[in-house]
């Protein structure tokens, strides 16, 4: 989607939370643990950009950022977050760095040039 709501993002952390306790039961269930570790952090590139910080996003910047907040403290988002990035591509890690440092208002800055760019390309 172009632009995701609450909705959205309350039915990908239950995704992730059931996908969780699955691998859990699993034999080798930390090698996928981490597979599952390195597509949550996509998930949290698209969330940000997409989701909170989209320019399609109506509330006011500080409401984003205490949902953002919110959603990073979710056990599994947070240690994502902080799990090795170094399979990114340059701007998910920065999108993830500047996450991690707690620099909302710049990764909100791209995403604003993200949709500025898929704008331009239709």
């Amino acid at each position: 989607t172009s632009y995701q709501d609450d909705t959205c993002v309350k039915n990908t952390i239950e995704g992730i939370k059931k996908l969780n306790r699955l691998i859990k039961k699993e034999s080798n269930s930390k090698l996928i643990h981490n597979l599952l570790l390195k597509r949550i952090q996509y998930i949290i590139v698209t969330t940000i950009i997409s989701g909170y910080f989209s320019p399609k996003n109506p509330e006011k910047y500080i409401i984003k950022k205490q949902k953002l907040i919110n959603f990073l403290n979710i056990p599994e988002i947070h240690e994502s977050l902080h799990y090795d990035i170094q399979e990114l591509d340059k701007i998910r890690k920065l999108v993830i760095i500047l996450t991690r440092n707690n620099m909302f208002f710049l990764v909100q800055l791209i995403a604003i040039i993200r949709n500025l760019q898929k704008e331009k390309s239709k």
